[in-house]
């Protein structure tokens, strides 16, 4: 009697494995639906490849396992990658098979001769690998079910769907006028634009005011990122009922049901508006008679997974993220025109993933230079300007082309920041929130409109004034959202300063969001989160001995928690307390080997112990050099000045301002490297450009009246002695500071008389650097 053959159903559930891993890694933004196609061809082609080995090799075993590994190689393709350039001699042989393909194909045809000419049958092989198959396979499934209870747990009684939802009393004008509502993702208001980016956005601006529509100009999103903002505007509400629920994740999901049935949409469609959706967040709901996609097939999680995989190698056009994006969002904008030729009247919501990155547009609609796209402030406004020409062109075809003048909404989602930050302060939330916010409201004599409108609001203010509703306004308020913590917590952000110049407002501010982070910590002790964030922003404020309790609480709560071993490291390197600092960056490195700012902090620690041939070495390998944080390039160029390598110190700094163009400190230290090479202008010019980001530096005052002493302008001298003299005044009185002042005011009237002491000063013209920044 012959030996039962055992079925090799590990390929199959391989594959299998693969895709729930990824959709459970991305559980709270996916959908069950996502994964029918992937299932459908991916099992197709495991059946295919299965029967293929099986011609070639003779038996199912061996067919079984030459498919499985073949699997393995297509969904490890990445990590392999990653794992090889970490090995001492992985970067030559990239070098030879720059993408891996050549070794991984001759893997891949060793395994096929050994399984070819192998006398083994592989039963017991076949019957291990599939009961590893099963029980691999149980766990991102567990994990997905117990999810899923938990959140069918969490979710409230009175979740709104279209058939529990009932249309508030209300009058419908005579015409229906089309509604659009246009997210421009990212897009900050026009003060950051000018104070972060030196960009002057009033030519748009105006385009708009002249064409009817009210700028807000002081509008902040509720809430910092695109999943917790656009649920509240197009519900609008906050999430309060979020506060109930412990984990973070199920909040994410819980956020599905408000995107799959949001109430303003609801509202359109129970109006008698055809509802038309574009863009990144619509959900899977059927409230949209009409969701227009530029590659329904192909969704988010697949390309994910696929760009993950073997996939990544040929270079595909249709996976290329950027080319996604470059065709997704002109495909957008052609949408928004055909959508206005409707006759019926529409509701569109539109979402358009620009000037969000990546840098796909310049100005004038084509692919950035390569040189410049890792300088995301000046491609960030490329994309400004790119985004200004479309909506203005759609704008002018939309208003001069309707029958009945249609409302429109051209709103951002959230502001802009490089990298959305884990330890905001005032200045980080300031760029994270502030936001484009626009209403074109015809026929309406008294809107309602007022600065500070933020988007939870705007449809309460819409549905009030066009189809009298009796919505009450609420108050305008932004969240942040910690990010990190398993926990759903949020801290309510202070009011914008009344200037952004004056050092006791930003004081003011800055205390004010301490303030509600210590309410935050009292109400949920056990957040770790909250705590560390505290305490980074209490070292941003100089109180140094507060931040290291602050942090080190955090650490109580959460040990494994390597960001805040490194911050505790910054503190105690400002505090002198070097072997503390170097406990804790040993400490954050053994959890988390890539923790890259506590590399940075290493180099630091070297620079202010003085050991500025180390800070070369550690900052001079090819990942640091490289590196897209401003950090390492101005600790490099510090210590090339240190070691008078001055070119090379102004080279470093220069890197760092490709980064960050808006930098102070680097542009200070900039100016120093120049006057140690007695090139006074260039150190004029860089120290006009920190004072023009924040001019209240006693010290650069005084760095620039010495310059401008050493070209014999003793005026401009004079002028920037006596300002940093009082400064020092307002904002604290520096004994040695003052002394050097007083020195310089001194020698400048022995040498100029005429110089009057109790002159005006005028403050500083910031139109003559509107460029320099730039050009640096």
């Amino acid at each position: 009697m012959q030996p039962k053959t055992i079925r090799p159903l590990h390929p199959p559930l391989l594959f299998i494995y693969f895709i729930f891993f990824y959709f459970d890694n991305n559980k709270e933004e996916t959908y069950i639906s996502d994964l029918y196609l992937p299932l459908i061809i991916g099992l197709g082609c495991t059946a295919l490849l299965l029967a293929v080995f099986r011609l070639l090799l003779g038996t199912f075993a061996k067919a079984g396992i030459l498919t499985s590994f073949f699997i393995l190689l297509f969904f490890l393709y990445e990590d392999i990658l990653n794992i090889i350039i970490k090995i001492p001699f992985g970067k030559n042989l990239l070098e030879v098979d720059k993408s891996f393909f050549i070794t991984y194909s001759m893997i891949f045809l060793l395994v096929f001769i050994i399984a070819k000419y192998s006398k083994h049958s592989f039963s017991g092989t076949t019957r291990f690998l599939n009961l590893f198959s099963i029980i691999l396979l149980t766990f991102p499934v567990s994990s997905l079910v117990f999810h899923q209870f938990e959140v069918l747990r969490a979710t409230p009684d009175n979740t709104i769907s279209s058939k529990n939802f009932s249309l508030p009393k209300h009058t419908l004008p005579e015409q229906k006028p089309d509604v659009y509502y246009i997210i421009l993702d990212s897009y900050t208001n026009k003060k950051n634009l000018k104070h972060f980016f030196n960009f002057n956005n009033d030519e748009f601006i105006s385009f708009l005011e002249n064409k009817g529509f009210y700028v807000a100009n002081e509008s902040r999103s509720n809430y910092q990122n695109t999943n917790l903002s656009i649920p509240s505007s197009l519900n609008m509400d906050y999430h309060d009922w979020a506060e109930s629920v412990k984990d973070a994740s199920v909040v994410k999901s819980l956020f599905k049901n408000k995107i799959d049935y949001p109430k303003v949409p609801l509202i359109f469609r129970q109006l008698g508006y055809k509802t038309i959706s574009y863009g990144r967040v619509h959900g899977k709901g059927n409230i949209y008679d009409q969701k227009l996609y530029y590659n329904r097939l192909l969704s988010p999680f697949t390309l994910t997974f696929l760009n993950k995989s073997i996939f990544k190698n040929f270079n595909l056009t249709f996976l290329d993220p950027n080319e996604i994006q470059r065709n997704s969002i002109l495909y957008n904008f052609e949408q928004l025109k055909k959508v206005s030729e409707q006759s019926e009247p529409t509701f569109f919501y539109a979402h358009l993933m620009v000037p969000h990155p990546p840098w796909v547009f310049d100005r004038n609609g084509d692919l950035p230079n390569a040189e410049k796209t890792d300088k995301s402030t000046y491609e960030y406004v490329e994309q400004v300007m790119f985004v200004n020409k479309k909506i203005k062109k759609f704008l002018e075809y939309l208003l001069s082309n309707s029958k009945v003048q249609p409302i429109v909404i051209v709103q951002a989602d959230h502001g802009f920041e490089p990298a959305t930050s884990t330890k905001p302060n005032e200045e980080k939330l300031r760029r994270v929130f502030g936001i484009l916010n626009a209403y074109y409201f015809p026929g309406i004599d008294n809107p309602g409109f007022y600065s500070k409108i933020s988007p939870v609001n705007s449809f309460r203010l819409l549905f009030n004034k066009y189809f009298g509703m009796n919505f009450d306004f609420l108050p305008d308020k932004s969240y942040f959202q910690f990010p990190f913590s398993k926990h759903w917590q949020v801290a309510e952000l202070p009011p914008l300063p009344k200037s952004f110049k004056d050092p006791k407002e930003i004081k003011v501010v800055n205390d004010l969001w301490i303030e509600n982070l210590i309410k935050e910590t009292e109400k949920k002790p056990e957040g770790f989160e909250g705590h560390f964030i505290l305490g980074w922003n209490y070292f941003l404020t100089n109180q140094n001995e507060k931040a290291v309790k602050a942090i080190k609480k955090s650490i109580q709560l959460n040990p494994e928690f390597s960001s805040a071993y490194s911050s505790l490291a910054r503190v105690y390197i400002k505090m002198k307390q070097y072997d503390g600092a170097m406990e804790s960056l040993t400490k954050a490195l053994e959890l988390d080997p890539n923790n890259l700012m506590a590399k940075i902090f290493i180099g630091l620690l070297h620079l202010n112990s003085g050991n500025n041939q180390k800070v070369v070495e550690l900052f001079s390998n090819p990942r640091m050099a490289a590196s897209n944080y401003i950090e390492p390039h101005y600790i490099l160029g510090r210590a090339f000045h240190n070691l008078k390598s001055f070119l090379q110190a102004i080279d470093s700094y220069k890197k760092a301002l490709r980064i960050n163009p808006w930098d102070y400190q680097t542009h200070y230290r900039l100016g120093i490297t120049y006057e140690a090479l007695e090139n006074y202008s260039e150190a004029i010019n860089s120290y006009k450009t920190s004072l023009s980001v924040r001019d209240w530096q006693k010290k650069t005052h005084l760095k620039l009246a010495l310059a401008y002493e050493k070209i014999n302008d003793h005026k401009n001298s004079y002028k920037y002695a006596l300002s940093s003299k009082a400064l020092s005044k307002t904002s604290g009185e520096d004994s040695e500071l003052t002394e050097k002042a007083n020195e310089l005011i001194k020698r400048l009237q022995s040498v100029s008389p005429n110089l009057d002491g109790k002159q005006n000063l005028k403050p500083i013209d910031l139109n003559n650097f509107k460029n320099l920044i730039f050009k640096k």
